[in-house]
């Protein structure tokens, strides 16, 4: 059981995040800025930078590459329009335990967290406490 938002620690960076746990959410969305979609040995691929603080621009950041996994149409909330994203696969630690699991790039400067666990990712594995928050320390097992 934890809280409705969450520290996680981005892999294998190890940069600490603020996750929301969304079960009103059906997938999972990470901030992401300088998005580019390219080839590279025969592979879709994606570059992209994550800022910690993802409505600071003077924020510590990270360049990632990594496999497209695909490209999805989201609905964006509160209108009849739809936004195509890229998804990628990212690994994350959460309450002491490591995941692996697909992430939308997409701009999140407008919410109060960076990163959104959707239920797809939460059923069968998490249930959500919506009266606690930061109810588990981020302490990611060694490797």
């Amino acid at each position: 059981v934890l809280g409705w938002v969450q520290n996680v620690r981005l892999l294998p960076s190890r940069m600490l995040m603020k996750a929301k746990l969304d079960s009103g959410a059906k997938s999972n969305a990470i901030h992401a800025e300088n998005i580019e979609q390219f080839m590279k040995g025969g592979k879709e691929m994606v570059r992209f930078t994550i800022l910690k603080e993802h409505d600071d621009p003077d924020s510590e950041a990270i360049e990632m590459e990594r496999p497209l996994v695909r490209e999805v149409n989201i609905k964006i909330r509160n209108t009849e329009e739809r936004e195509s994203r890229l998804a990628v696969r990212l690994e994350f630690c959460l309450a002491g335990e490591i995941y692996n699991t697909v992430f939308t790039l997409a701009n999140r400067s407008n919410f109060n967290y960076p990163l959104l666990l959707g239920r797809d990712f939460l059923k069968n594995k998490i249930l959500v406490d919506s009266s606690q928050s930061f109810t588990h320390r981020v302490e990611c097992p060694r490797r």
